[in-house]
């Protein structure tokens, strides 16, 4: 499951530092007008209140000519599911936790080894 709060959150947090990288400094009033944007739309952005489109991503990607990875982060760095690590024939794996909650109630409890 995502953290879309997170999800957000970092997007802006990668967008103000592709801002503020350039030299010099790029207002958010200049980003805006690059991306079609209202500069409060700009603010919010970047302080994850907003959610930018997939045009205004492709856009800046466009104008700084980066990759949409920049900007986008890993579903791991958003994945509300913490991973787990259970042994799995004698190896220990990292899965997550409805598939260790799963696995657990699969193994024979001690009860029923007897």
């Amino acid at each position: 499951m995502l953290d879309s709060d997170k999800l957000y959150g970092l997007i802006g947090d990668r967008i103000r530092q592709i801002r503020e990288t350039q030299t010099p400094r790029m207002s958010q009033g200049d980003l805006a007008r690059i991306l079609g944007l209202q500069r409060t739309s700009v603010t919010n952005i970047e302080l994850g209140k907003q959610k930018p489109t997939v045009d205004t991503l492709l856009r800046l990607c466009e104008h700084f000519a980066l990759e949409i990875d920049a900007i986008v982060p890993k579903l791991h760095e958003i994945s509300l599911v913490q991973a787990r690590s259970v042994v799995v024939g004698g190896k220990a794996q990292e899965v997550g936790a409805k598939t260790a909650n799963l696995l657990s109630s699969l193994r024979p409890s001690s009860r029923d080894r007897r």
